[in-house]
């Protein structure tokens, strides 16, 4: 079984893959930054001396970690 495979169509739909690789790395963008900005505020509220946003910023951690298995 012979496949010959054609990259011709590459030639035709060039601005869409460019377009779909900035799309893509604009969000990867944007999470990194929007994880680290939540990632620092939710450290800085487990700090806290303040009991309130201590154990709020504790269960939205713990629901994380039971979600991830």
């Amino acid at each position: 079984m012979t496949f010959i495979q054609s990259f011709s169509f590459l030639g035709q739909y060039w601005k869409f893959f460019v377009n779909g690789l900035y799309i893509t790395v604009a969000l990867a963008i944007i999470s990194i930054i929007l994880g680290t900005i939540l990632g620092v505020v939710l450290t800085m509220m487990k700090r806290s001396k303040v009991k309130v946003i201590s154990i709020i910023a504790k269960a939205y951690i713990g629901s994380s970690e039971i979600l991830h298995f």
